[in-house]
């Protein structure tokens, strides 16, 4: 085990025609605390609504989007995060671009089934 490491889950939890629900889950695999992380991705559907999380950027298209977590507690070693959303377009899993805690470098993780 690495002493920073950060596993991201995307969990489709219903569709509609134009769009879905969907929830991303971030678990600190790690020794240490996860202080103010950032998961960037760029997915191929646009972000309508967010819980648990602000983000920049506006997704589809190919744009970046940077979340950030709301509060300023660490994610602790074994702890998770769940980042809720709505979102427009097809239900598809995101590439992840980087995901870092503020101080280091970027943690590369990608997704299985992405389409980078």
């Amino acid at each position: 085990m690495t002493a920073l490491s950060l596993h991201v889950q995307f969990r489709i939890v219903s569709t509609w025609s134009q769009g879905f629900q969907a929830e991303i889950v971030i678990t600190n695999g790690g020794q240490v605390p996860m202080l103010r992380w950032v998961l960037c991705l760029t997915p191929s559907w646009q972000i309508l609504e967010i819980w648990n999380a602000r983000y920049d950027g506006q997704g589809a298209q190919g744009d970046p989007v940077c979340l950030h977590p709301e509060g300023s507690e660490p994610l602790h070693p074994g702890q998770s995060s769940t980042i809720g959303l709505i979102a427009s377009g097809a239900p598809l899993i995101p590439c992840i671009k980087s995901c870092w805690d503020g101080g280091g470098p970027p943690l590369l993780q990608p997704l299985p089934g992405c389409r980078c």
